[in-house]
C-alpha cells in the first residue's frame, strides 16, 4: 500500500509569534546584520587598545551573547515552518562541506 500523501502547510500564510512569517524573517535578518556590525566594530575598536578594561570586555561579551541569541531566534523561526517529519541531518565536517558546495 503506498504511503498516504501528507497535507502541506501553506507557508506563505504562516506567522511566527503572531507576526507574518516574511516580516519575522526580515526583522530577524536585520537584527542579525546590525548585531554583527556592532560586534565587528566593537571588536576592532577593542583590539586597538594596549590594555583592555573589564568594562570594555564585558560589552564585547554581551554583544557576542546577544548575537548568539538572535541567531537562535532565527533557528526558531526556521523550525516554525518545517515540513512534518523533517529530520535535520547531524552536522559534521563532511555534511557542512557538502552543504557549502551545494550553496556555492
Amino acid at each position: 500500500m503506498p504511503p498516504k500523501p501528507k497535507d502541506l502547510d501553506c507557508v506563505s500564510e504562516s506567522s511566527y509569534n503572531d507576526v507574518p512569517l516574511e516580516q519575522a524573517i526580515n526583522d530577524c535578518v536585520k537584527d542579525l546584520q546590525e548585531g554583527l556590525n556592532n560586534l565587528h566594530c566593537s571588536l576592532v575598536a577593542l583590539i586597538t587598545h594596549d590594555e583592555i578594561s573589564h568594562e570594555e570586555y564585558g560589552e564585547i561579551y554581551f554583544l557576542s551573547r546577544e548575537y548568539v541569541d538572535i541567531a537562535k531566534e532565527m533557528v526558531s523561526i526556521v523550525k516554525s515552518f518545517k515540513p512534518a517529519g523533517f529530520k535535520a541531518p547531524k552536522l559534521n565536517e563532511d555534511t557542512i562541506a557538502l552543504q557549502q558546495r551545494m550553496a556555492g
